[in-house]
């Protein structure tokens, strides 16, 4: 809902701020901003993995629209209203329930796909840059160009394109972290920590709940903050996990009893193994 009324409570201040530029300018921006928020669209009615990287990337971009438009028009009751939107769109975009719910979207027959949170320091260092260089990839070229600054432009075209491109693969890795309930247990889906995703099955699970200060389980979250969850098996599991921020190092083949990982909705997660007959405690 907040996407859809943007135009109408952030429009009026980014359209002020356009009508100052010249008219290449202008309506390269506006075009930029329609096409995005269009795109916005798509992403919220689509429920799939891909849509949540769109939106994640999208809302940060209409909040850093609407903070431009307000530097060079000033503020006032229109403008801060727009904010206040592009900010609440941009805090529901990043929250752990749609996070989940569009995650899910990709499931199908009797599974339910739950999001892992991110690492913490990607979050502080690597998304952000990423994001940066995506948006900035994207939008650079054309707006450059549009102010006839036809060498710069074209060459920021043609580089910010394809850095642009991998930016957005790295940013959909971490919408691609989940965890699979399925009929016969649980999937980790984690290529960042595991080589291929594991399934566990049901009848091995001994103990799923928070992690007990002091286990001796492997931690496979990959650094993420917030609660952690702790699966305890009743036989090893082989696994081949990857050396955590670098992957080119060799994978390493052990075999686990218990390990650790963390859901974005641990509370939902445990309720939604519970009725799956797992061992919850």
């Amino acid at each position: 809902m907040l996407w859809f009324v943007l135009p109408v409570t952030a429009g009026p201040a980014v359209a002020d701020a356009v009508d100052d530029l010249s008219d290449g300018t202008g309506l390269t921006l506006t075009i930029l901003a329609w096409v995005a928020w269009a795109l916005g669209l798509v992403c919220v009615a689509l429920l799939l993995p891909a849509t949540l990287t769109g939106i994640r990337v999208m809302a940060p971009a209409a909040v850093a629209a609407v903070i431009w438009a307000v530097a060079e028009v000033g503020v006032d009751g229109s403008a801060t209203v727009g904010l206040v939107v592009a900010l609440g769109a941009s805090l529901v975009a990043f929250s752990a329930l749609v996070g989940d719910r569009l995650v899910d979207g990709a499931s199908y027959g009797n599974e339910r796909r739950m999001l892992l949170r991110p690492p913490t320091r990607l979050l502080v260092t690597g998304v952000p840059i990423a994001w940066v260089v995506a948006v900035a990839g994207v939008a650079g070229g054309p707006i450059l160009l549009a102010t006839q600054r036809w060498v710069v432009g074209v060459v920021a075209t043609i580089v910010g394109l394809p850095l642009a491109v991998l930016a957005l693969r790295a940013l959909h890795q971490l919408s691609r972290r989940w965890i699979v309930f399925v009929p016969t247990g649980l999937v980790l889906h984690d290529l960042q920590v595991l080589t291929e995703p594991a399934l566990f099955r049901r009848t091995s699970i001994l103990r799923l709940g928070p992690a007990i200060d002091g286990t001796p389980a492997r931690d496979l979250t990959n650094r993420a903050a917030g609660l952690v969850i702790e699966c305890v098996l009743s036989d090893p599991a082989s696994l081949g996990l990857r050396t955590p921020g670098d992957p080119r190092a060799d994978a390493e083949l052990v075999d686990l009893r218990r390990f650790l990982f963390a859901p974005s909705r641990p509370g939902a997660l445990l309720d939604e193994a519970e009725e799956r007959r797992i061992a919850v405690d």
